[in-house]
């Protein structure tokens, strides 16, 4: 399952960070080539990119009972709350860049990097009962073949380090 996330979210995120690089660099005089609209496809590519994401946080801070993941959900709760205090405040160019281009692709890149180090095992969370207790989460007996061998790999990192 950690796999199938991973894949989906680089399907999206990738492209969006390219085009954003693509229309950052046809600023420049030397490389404009008349790529306007660049810039709007990264913009309409954040919006899957973001619905990927919040709804991975939300399966696995409810399934798994994942801390980081509940503290992700939280902070995009934090940035929409913000983005529309914000959006009824401030114009311009503000507004695009301080609002919805920085935070949603500082969040993005964090959850994408997180996603990747959980995936080859070099991330470990235990879970709490902060926000979704464990025992209300569905963790019980329904993991699947990619997150039995993620557990398997965790634990022999756990034993190697205490070995070491």
């Amino acid at each position: 399952m950690l796999q199938f996330d991973f894949i989906v979210q680089s399907l999206v995120y990738l492209p969006t960070v390219l085009l954003y690089l693509l229309s950052a660099l046809n600023e420049l005089p030397q490389f404009a080539n008349g790529w306007n609209d660049l810039f709007i496809y990264a913009l309409l590519l954040q919006v899957p990119l973001g619905g990927t994401q919040l709804l991975s946080g939300l399966v696995r801070s409810i399934r798994h009972g994942s801390s980081i993941r509940k503290k992700y959900l939280m902070a995009c709760g934090v940035y929409f709350a913000a983005l529309f205090t914000i959006a009824n405040i401030a114009s311009g160019d503000f507004l695009i860049i301080g609002t919805l281009i920085g935070p949603p692709m500082i969040i993005a890149t964090a959850y994408y990097v997180l996603t990747y180090l959980q995936l080859t095992g070099r991330f470990e969370d235990n879970g709490s009962s902060s926000f979704f207790s464990e025992k209300a989460s569905l963790v019980l007996d329904e993991l699947d073949e990619d997150e039995r061998r993620l557990l398997e790999i965790q634990e022999r990192q756990r034993a190697r380090r205490a070995n070491s």
